[in-house]
Parts: structure tokens; C-alpha cells; sequence
């Protein structure tokens, strides 16, 4: 099977100088986007005409010189820039998912990402991700994490914490809140589809009971599906534990403001 780089340097050859590896593509070469050879996303200049190419997507945009890197000799945005647009073109759930990965990869800060946005000033999207940096953390594991803290955050409850280490029960959970001990998990099928996991899964569960905490599952269908119920369920979880109803915002260990 042939692999990403031969397939996006073979697609650059089609175009020439031209082009530069961009959006997805580029994610995927820096490591913060799932390995996916094609289609392979390239972005050209705004008044180039370049016709449509099978196995290929063109994004005609703009760029500096200092917007692009070369990785293995191959010319790709700037992981603050692919960062950027990408989450600048993509629906918000993405959006947030692509910057938790940027940051989780650690080619990105919190900071870079400010400047990066500066530099599209009034360009589309531009409002949106900059309200989402404000609760994106380098400690989400994966994209429906992202979209669950998202789903929270939208339902006007506190930011939850990714990823809350519970020293009394020996584990960790996906999203938590110390103050109220609730802790809410991302049920994955495929993951379930074991039975050790399932076992697993129940021990961990009886141990953060014992510790005083209250545990929530939720699938992707819920979450995608019924974000409305997502968050009724856990906002009565956070009332019966003290939560006064009137304290919507970051938590204080999500991220430093300058963090990863």
C-alpha cells in the first residue's frame, strides 16, 4: 500500500511549486490528525487556476513565506497555521478536537496559537476559534472527549477537567470535577466490545465509588445525539453534589493560560 508521503509528494510534482501541503494533510504529516493517505489537501494561491484531480482537494488561499515549514522535504503549513485554519473552517465540535490534538502534540503553545490567530485578523471563523482556545487543553485524548467537554461547556456548566488522575481510587477519568467529585466517561464501543475492559471498567468504577465519586457514561450517540439530556444529567449530578447553578467557567486546573 503506498504510503502518505509518496502519495503527497506525488501530488506536489502534479502541481509543481505551486502548491503546499495544508489542512488535514498537513495535520496528519505533523501528527496531531489520524493517519489518512488520500485524499491529500493542498492549498494553492487565491487567483491560481488549477483544475480538480482525483485522490486531490485545493484550497486556494493565501500565505507568507514563514507560514510554511518542510518536513522530509516536503512543504507544509506551519502546525500553528494548519492548527488554525483548520479549526477556522470546521464545524465547532472539530474545532475544538483539532486544537486539543495541536496542543497535545506539543509543536504548539497556547500562546502560538494566540499569535497565530492575530495574523487572519477579521478572516471567517476567526471569532469562533477564539472562543474555543479559551477551554482547549493539551490533556484531551481524543476528539469525542473534545466534543463532550464542548457539549458541557455549551450547556452553560462549569468546564470540566480532561483527563482528572483520582489518587484515592488509582485511576484517571476522561472529565471530572474535583470540588463535586463527579467524574463523566466517554463510553467507547469498540473499547466495550471486550470483556475485560467491561470488567475493568466496573472495578474502576466501584473503587472511585468507594472514594466518594459519581461516575457518568455517555456514548457517542448521546453526546452527538442528545447533548440536551448530556447535560441535564450532569448538571443534576453537580446540584445534588453542592453546585450552586451559578458558576459557569474554566476550571482552575483545566490548562494555564499559557500552557501546552
Amino acid at each position: 500500500m503506498t504510503d502518505q508521503w509518496t502519495l503527497v509528494r506525488a501530488a506536489l510534482d502534479l502541481l509543481g511549486d505551486r502548491a503546499v501541503v495544508g489542512d488535514e494533510t498537513a495535520a496528519r504529516l505533523w501528527g496531531f490528525a489520524a493517519p489518512q493517505p488520500l485524499p491529500v489537501h493542498l492549498l494553492v494561491p487565491t487567483r491560481t487556476r488549477t483544475p480538480s484531480r482525483r485522490g486531490i482537494v485545493l484550497r486556494r488561499a493565501s500565505w507568507e513565506p514563514d507560514d510554511v515549514e518542510y518536513l522530509r522535504d516536503v512543504p507544509c503549513t506551519r502546525p500553528e497555521r494548519t492548527a488554525i485554519d483548520l479549526a477556522r473552517l470546521r464545524r465547532r465540535e472539530e474545532a475544538l478536537a483539532i486544537l486539543d490534538a495541536s496542543l497535545r502534540s506539543r509543536l504548539v503553545t497556547r500562546a502560538s496559537l494566540d499569535a497565530e490567530l492575530e495574523r487572519h485578523g477579521g478572516s471567517r471563523g476567526v471569532r469562533e476559534v477564539r472562543s474555543l482556545l479559551g477551554i482547549a487543553s493539551h490533556k484531551a485524548e481524543s476528539a469525542m472527549e473534545s466534543i463532550l467537554r464542548l457539549r458541557v461547556v455549551d450547556g452553560g456548566l462549569p468546564v470540566p477537567e480532561p483527563q482528572v488522575i483520582v489518587d484515592e481510587a488509582g485511576c484517571r477519568v476522561d472529565l471530572g470535577y474535583r470540588e463535586f467529585r463527579v467524574a463523566l466517561e466517554f463510553a467507547s464501543r469498540t473499547h466495550h466490545e471486550s470483556w475485560d475492559a467491561v470488567r475493568g471498567d466496573k472495578q474502576r468504577d466501584r473503587r472511585l465509588s468507594r472514594a466518594g465519586w459519581l461516575v457518568l457514561h455517555f456514548t457517542a450517540g448521546e453526546v452527538w445525539n442528545s447533548p440536551e439530556k448530556v447535560v441535564a444529567e450532569i448538571a443534576a449530578a453537580l446540584r445534588n453534589r453542592g453546585w450552586d447553578g451559578n458558576t459557569p467557567g474554566a476550571s482552575p486546573s483545566l490548562d494555564s493560560p499559557d500552557g501546552p
